[in-house]
């Protein structure tokens, strides 16, 4: 039997059934949820909310906390069914997803839409077709793709803009690359919670309090949970523990190991050459 994830808004709204109202619930939020805290929520709300807690009350009282006790209980099931998924590797799509005919964002399927539980994996896959390629691959180019075409800019390059520029990938496909890459990183509260410096209790304050757009380690520091040391620990493990871009390309056929080895090895000796020059000038 196919379970339905719920999107996005209804999960929202489940998280604020069980929170509370005031909760503002954000995609990091839902990010850092655990089953367990989920667990203890839906305990709380249901014991609050349970029809035989105003039995004396009468009929209309009853019929009342049945409605909010059945509001409760559905906000558990599409929680459970959101964090039973996501450790299968379904993954919430990107909050601005770009059209491109040659990409789909599979995370954003799931089996509403006839999608199996194996197609849960944060990332983009090809639409069924000819053999497509970014540039080298197969020496052919996808229709309505714009390639740069032009020399190589005279300054040092993120491996990235090299392929841009190199003219293997277009602008299109660097932005999806940075989407994949950003949902695959270790998210700050996790490694801080594995470093024990903050609880799960504290990752939830966080998340409560934070502001719009407002990073999730200045909101820690702010509040007094992280102190400048640790948070500056944290935001090096995770830029270390970040999956290279190149890996991007690699998982969608855009290019083989051989030829990821060949373009790092030319955009290390580009960007060697410039600094080079640089100090030559210098000194």
């Amino acid at each position: 039997m196919s379970v339905i994830i719920p999107a996005e808004p209804e999960l929202v709204h489940a998280c604020r059934i069980l929170f509370g109202s005031e909760l503002q619930v954000n995609r990091d939020f839902l990010e850092y949820l655990q089953l367990q805290g989920v667990k203890s929520a839906f305990r709380r709300k249901a014991l609050e909310t349970h029809p035989d807690r105003v039995a004396i009350e009468g009929a209309l009282a009853q019929d009342r906390h049945a409605a909010l006790f059945r509001e409760v209980q559905q906000a558990y099931e599409q929680l459970s069914a959101f964090l039973n998924a996501r450790e299968k590797g379904y993954r919430l799509p990107p909050l601005r997803p770009f059209a491109d005919p040659a990409f789909s964002f599979t995370a954003s399927r799931s089996p509403r839409n006839g999608t199996s539980q194996e197609g849960f994996r944060g990332g983009f896959r090809r639409q069924p077709g000819p053999e497509r390629s970014g540039g080298i691959r197969n020496g052919s180019r996808p229709p309505g793709e714009r390639f740069y075409e032009g020399p190589l800019p005279q300054r040092p390059l993120l491996f990235g803009h090299y392929l841009y520029y190199s003219g293997m990938i277009t602008w299109r496909m660097i932005i999806q690359a940075l989407i994949w890459q950003r949902m695959q990183r270790p998210r700050l509260g996790q490694l801080g919670q594995r470093f024990g410096w903050l609880t799960t209790e504290g990752v939830l304050q966080v998340l409560r309090d934070s502001r719009y757009s407002r990073p999730f380690g200045q909101t820690a520091l702010d509040l007094g949970l992280l102190n400048e040391r640790q948070l500056k620990i944290l935001l090096f493990q995770q830029k270390r523990l970040q999956k290279k871009i190149g890996e991007f390309f690699l998982q969608e056929g855009i290019l083989t190991p051989a030829q990821l080895n060949d373009l790092l090895a030319r955009c290390q000796e580009h960007n060697a050459r410039l600094a080079a020059a640089v100090f030559s000038t210098r000194f």
